[in-house]
């Protein structure tokens, strides 16, 4: 297992709410990796959210090996006087996500720091990220992890299930957003002159747009429409390979089916092990094919992809959708909890103080 220190108080901050996320070797009690965890927006800073490697790890000349070192900056809300940080699911989505990234750092083992953590293939890096996401479509994790941030009750059982059936549901519209970015990008990258370039300066835009409406009916047709002037990843190293989102998230889906179906669902720690063995601490230092191949003891398909997107949505009676409330907490003196409040549907993560967390990603032995 893996535990997580979360320290305010260390050198070098540059901002006062700056994390640090030591990470340490359960069963050694080595630290082996650093995460700092630049949460919450301020003036002049980055707006999206990311992770980004500081340190690569690597196999040293005299045999010891250098921790990784890494950052996951974002714009989660900030806390206010009357209450913690409170966030939507599709943020706390976005944590893990990006954690999914900080682990795939800070847990490898390979030689070199070229191959080290997330240096992988574009259409193999967002793997294991995507697949930390259907943690949250555990219902005994979602349970686990909320309750009303002022009195700590649980969270609802009906809200936990309409999360659940909106997870269902909404994913559908994702995917086709995905795939209309995915064209989109191989449309900007497919001009074979400089000649094919459309010489005024919404052509591009022009030939981009059709992807967009093709493939999201909720984007109204508009020839002025410049949605690819917004599209950020490509210029961000996913030009001409932003397809690998996708194609990630089809052996994300695989691999998470081995969790689910595994004896302790997404606690089991023997998948784990075997997930951190052959995926996380091998980098890419193998073609991701090979690894694939070897955690899941065959080639990846997309059967669990579809099967995900496919699920059958139970019905509630009298259901609330619910989808604001959706909050976790990191709290003070345990394991990772969370805390909502049903009234406002609202839930916290709160990151003050120095804690030990046995965090859900212990299954990583």
């Amino acid at each position: 297992a893996i535990t997580i220190t979360i320290e305010d108080d260390f050198p070098g901050k540059w901002t006062d709410d700056l994390k640090l996320a030591i990470i340490s070797d359960s069963a050694t009690g080595d630290d082996i990796a650093a995460v700092y965890l630049d949460l919450h927006p301020r003036d002049g800073k980055y707006t999206h959210f990311a992770h980004s490697s500081i340190v690569d790890g690597r196999l040293r000349e005299d045999g010891s090996y250098q921790a990784p070192v890494s950052l996951i900056v974002g714009n989660w809300p900030s806390p206010a006087e009357d209450r913690p940080s409170l966030w939507p699911l599709s943020e706390v989505e976005t944590m893990f996500h990006e954690f999914g990234h900080a682990i795939h750092t800070a847990l490898t083992c390979t030689e070199f720091f070229s191959h080290a953590g997330t240096n992988v293939a574009t259409d193999f890096v967002e793997a294991p990220s995507q697949m930390l996401e259907y943690w949250l479509k555990d219902a005994d994790l979602l349970r686990s992890i909320t309750s009303h941030f002022e009195t700590g009750e649980p969270m609802p059982e009906d809200m936990v299930l309409n999360l659940l059936a909106s997870q269902k549901t909404l994913p559908n519209i994702f995917e086709i957003r995905q795939a209309a970015y995915a064209f989109a990008d191989f449309e900007i990258h497919s001009y074979s002159s400089l000649e094919e370039i459309p010489s005024d300066g919404y052509g591009i835009y022009r030939d981009t747009n059709k992807y967009f409406h093709t493939y999201s009916k909720l984007v109204p047709p508009n020839e002025n429409l410049a949605r690819a002037s917004v599209f950020t990843h490509l210029w961000a190293g996913y030009d001409s390979s932003y397809y690998g989102y996708a194609w990630s998230r089809v052996i994300a889906a695989d691999m998470a089916n081995v969790f689910r179906n595994a004896p302790d669902g997404f606690y089991d720690k023997d998948v784990g092990a075997r997930y951190r063995k052959e995926i996380l601490e091998r980098g890419g230092s193998e073609d991701p094919n090979e690894l694939i191949r070897n955690f899941l003891g065959r080639d990846f398909n997309s059967d669990a992809f579809f099967a995900d997107l496919a699920g059958d949505v139970e019905e509630l009676d009298d259901a609330d959708p619910c989808l604001s409330y959706q909050r976790i907490d990191l709290c003070d003196e345990a394991s990772l909890s969370g805390n909502g409040d049903s009234a406002s549907s609202t839930m916290s993560l709160n990151m003050g103080g120095s804690v030990i967390i046995t965090v859900i990603f212990y299954f990583i032995l």
